[in-house]
């Protein structure tokens, strides 16, 4: 992005871009040795707000000028891609989940209690987690969130895309 100007309509589209493809980003920030004040953190925060695994997005100063920045972004690539290649033991997973849902059950509607009984990564770039549940189709979105948010702190998967799939028992 370009930090002398605002976020434009292309910005977004390629943020989206990233986001409907399960593709890692990483934001840089061209022209910051200019020391502007219209594209500050504030200003990216906004654009990743809507968005789970942007907010914790890395972001990088750069300068063409003077080179800042460039060494860092190559640092960055190679974090994002080691973390989007991570597979965790479905073990490991399971015991984290029984956990969390022990101390935070899926809430539910009337009579109809829906439940995760487990979950296995079957595939990595993206990290791809699917859930066995009974009655999948009644967690909530924010539900889903939580669990998208355990597991990016728990193993380390902050700011990666992270692909979760909610299926019934069969």
């Amino acid at each position: 992005l370009d930090s002398t100007e605002e976020i434009s309509v292309q910005d977004i589209k390629i943020v989206e871009m990233a986001i409907n493809s399960y593709r890692p980003l990483i934001i840089g920030l061209s022209k910051h040795d200019l020391k502007t004040k219209i594209l500050t953190g504030e200003g990216v925060q906004n654009l990743v707000n809507d968005e789970l695994y942007l907010k914790n997005c890395p972001v990088v100063s750069l300068s063409s000028k003077t080179g800042k920045g460039i060494t860092l972004l190559f640092q960055t690539i190679e974090s994002v891609f080691e973390k989007a290649q991570k597979r965790i033991e479905t073990s490991d997973l399971n015991r984290h989940l029984a956990m969390w849902i022990k101390r935070n059950p899926p809430p539910h509607d009337s009579n109809i209690f829906p439940k995760v009984s487990y979950a296995t990564q079957p595939a990595i770039m993206p990290p791809t987690f699917i859930f066995s549940c009974r009655h999948a189709q009644r967690l909530k979105p924010a539900y889903k969130k939580f669990l998208h948010s355990k597991i990016a702190d728990t193993f380390g998967l902050e700011g990666i895309p992270l692909k979760m799939i909610f299926k019934n028992h069969s």
